[in-house]
């Protein structure tokens, strides 16, 4: 009995653990300026925090923060960004510590709200790549040509030209969710 109520206990923490690992995200908060915050860039690096988007991988439900005095933050399109224009814009934060979900694939654009400092090189560019997973299925070899004979290991398919498999929405990665913690509760079912 008491065996029986401990593989119960397990199980409810087991099935407890998956439910709130399937609703993990995997999404990073970018700090925006590093440690300086978003302030206006000194005269010779006007590029520096597009230059630093260029290097980061932003994806949709990524987050990026904005610390700052004296200023604001302004979300913009792509005509107010290249224009310095800060009227109109698509929103304006300016409480110095502004949170910024990235909720969509494409652009995002942003300047600041204090006159000069965008035209000075305080803007910023976010490309979010779409969702993907890099799970690669191996491709089944090809079949030997009549009357040759078959290849080694080092024949076959598989590699990246087109064989990998990407999930385009969130109903594949819950697919590929399922599987994994079905998976895992199968082996703990049977320890």
């Amino acid at each position: 009995m008491a065996t029986m109520k401990r593989q119960h206990q397990h199980s409810g923490l087991l099935s407890l653990l998956i439910l709130s690992t399937a609703t993990l995200s995997l999404s990073f908060q970018f700090k925006v300026g590093g440690d300086k915050g978003w302030i206006k860039p000194p005269a010779n690096k006007t590029e520096v925090y597009n230059n630093w988007a260029r290097e980061t991988r932003f994806q949709i439900g990524d987050t990026v923060y904005f610390k700052y005095a004296n200023d604001s933050v302004l979300v913009v399109n792509e005509a107010h960004y290249n224009s310095c224009d800060v009227n109109n814009p698509v929103s304006k934060h300016a409480d110095g510590r502004t949170v910024i979900e990235l909720d969509h694939q494409g652009y995002f654009y942003f300047i600041s709200g204090k006159p000069g400092n965008c035209k000075a090189g305080q803007k910023l560019i976010i490309d979010v790549m779409a969702e993907h997973y890099d799970i690669e299925t191996p491709s089944p070899a090809p079949d030997p040509a009549p009357g040759t004979p078959a290849s080694g290991p080092s024949g076959g398919g598989g590699g990246r030209g087109g064989d990998s498999w990407v999930p385009k929405s969130a109903a594949d990665k819950s697919t590929i969710s399922s599987v994994v913690w079905s998976c895992v509760l199968v082996v703990y079912m049977f320890m």
